[in-house]
């Protein structure tokens, strides 16, 4: 058997998420950037509990490209970035499962929360 229960006026699941970009110039001929972004406390789901929720997490991005003109193709893209610039720990995002033992009549309750922790610093080339 299923329980139902309503909720009002409970948060939403990402309440703050911040963004910046610094765009600048390597020696003329290599764009770069530095990207950023803070994402506050998020929960798990829409019941704003606190034991169902990500701690707020912030990470940096460094992109750079360049573009070679040959004699063979038009043109050849290089590209590097490096992710989660300053290696912190954090989850993006995750799932629960909340659950009563059998019987149901226990009422004994209970909460699985699932997480997916992101890498340390890595690199990319391409």
């Amino acid at each position: 058997m299923q329980d139902e229960d309503k909720y009002k006026n409970t948060d939403i699941a990402f309440p703050i998420l911040l963004s910046s970009k610094i765009s600048f110039l390597i020696r003329k001929i290599f764009p770069a950037a530095l990207l950023s972004k803070y994402i506050g406390k998020q929960f798990l789901d829409q019941h704003s509990n606190s034991s169902r929720q990500i701690e707020a997490l912030s990470c940096a991005r460094y992109f750079t490209f360049m573009d070679i003109k040959t004699k063979g193709f038009n043109e050849i893209g290089l590209n590097f970035k490096v992710n989660n610039l300053l290696d912190a720990k954090y989850v993006s995002n995750g799932y629960t499962y909340h659950y009563y033992d059998v019987p149901a009549s226990d009422k004994i309750s209970h909460n699985s929360n699932s997480y997916f922790p992101q890498a340390g610093i890595n690199y990319m080339a391409g």
